[in-house]
């Protein structure tokens, strides 16, 4: 049983797995009702994230990578969705 945890910035932690060298979180911030599914390379650190709705965010988490606009299944090529990632979280 998965229970919420409270992060630095108030988000809760629904959820996260590690699977093919990716750690993925589902966290949902409460004061905006906003739930996210984040995703981070574990070698390298890299890190995007995904806003979802709250009815597809059990999918969200499970399958990240078919949310990224371009059919998400070459993992290879990841950096696009990084650097789009990078750039809103500078805005």
């Amino acid at each position: 049983m998965n229970t919420a945890h409270a992060t630095h910035d108030g988000e809760r932690e629904l959820s996260s797995r590690t699977s093919d060298g990716y750690y993925v979180r589902l966290v949902w911030q409460p004061t905006t009702d906003r739930v996210r599914v984040i995703v981070i390379e574990t070698v390298t650190g890299r890190r995007f994230a995904i806003d979802v709705d709250a009815d597809d965010a059990m999918y969200a988490f499970h399958h990240p990578f078919t949310r990224l606009g371009h059919g998400g299944h070459d993992r290879g090529n990841l950096g696009g969705a990084f650097r789009r990632t990078a750039r809103m979280a500078e805005r």
